[in-house]
C-alpha cells in the first residue's frame, strides 16, 4: 500500500479498512511477528478493533522496523474530552471508530487502547502525512463523535515519547 505522504494524504482509491470482529483471544508474550502474521487476533470484544496489547506489539515492531530500515511511522491518539450531551462513552468511541476506521489503509492499526482513548498506527507515514491524516481522521471524528483531543508522535522526531508512552508502558 502507497504510503501516507503530504502528496498522499487521503485513502488509497478501493482500500478499505481490515479491522475483524473475530473473537478475541488471550495471548501474553508472543513475539511481535506473529501479531503481525495475525495468528493471534488481538482484539477487543467490545468494539471489535485491536486492543492495547496488540497495538504495542505492533508499535515494537515498528520502532524496529524503523531502526534497521528506516522507515517512519505515526501514532495518533484520540482522547474523549469530557461532555456534557450526555452520551455514553461506550456510544461515542463506538462512533469515533466508525469515522476514522474507513479513512484507513489495510497495513495501519486502530486499537482502542484506553475506556476513552483510540490509537491509530500509520505505519510507513513521514511527518506532513500524518499531519494530514491527524487533520482529517479529527475533523471526522468531531463531526460524528463531539470533542476529542487528538496528538501525534512521528518516527524518527519523537522515537523517546514514543517508547516512554504510557500506551506501551502501562500493563
Amino acid at each position: 500500500m502507497a504510503p501516507h505522504t503530504s502528496n498522499n494524504a487521503g485513502c488509497p482509491s478501493g482500500a478499505t479498512a481490515t479491522h475483524s470482529k473475530r473473537a478475541a483471544r488471550q495471548f501474553s508474550a508472543a513475539p511481535a511477528e506473529t501479531f503481525h502474521r495475525g495468528e493471534f487476533t488481538g482484539t477487543e470484544s467490545m468494539t471489535g478493533v485491536h486492543d492495547r496489547p496488540y497495538l504495542q506489539a505492533r508499535v515494537r515492531e515498528e520502532l524496529e522496523r524503523g531502526r534497521r530500515h528506516g522507515n517512519p511511522f505515526a501514532l495518533l491518539t484520540f482522547e474523549a474530552a469530557p461532555s456534557n450531551d450526555g452520551l455514553p462513552m461506550g456510544k461515542r468511541v463506538r462512533a469515533a471508530l466508525d469515522a476514522i476506521a474507513p479513512q484507513l489503509r489495510g497495513s495501519d492499526v486502530l486499537a482502542r487502547v484506553f475506556e476513552d482513548t483510540i490509537a491509530v498506527l500509520l505505519v510507513e507515514t513521514d511527518e506532513p502525512g500524518a499531519r494530514d491524516a491527524l487533520l482529517r481522521l479529527r475533523s471526522r471524528v468531531m463531526l460524528h463523535a463531539g470533542r476529542w483531543h487528538a496528538t501525534m508522535l512521528t518516527y524518527p522526531a519523537h522515537t523517546g515519547e514514543i517508547e516512554r508512552s504510557t500506551l506501551l508502558n502501562v500493563a
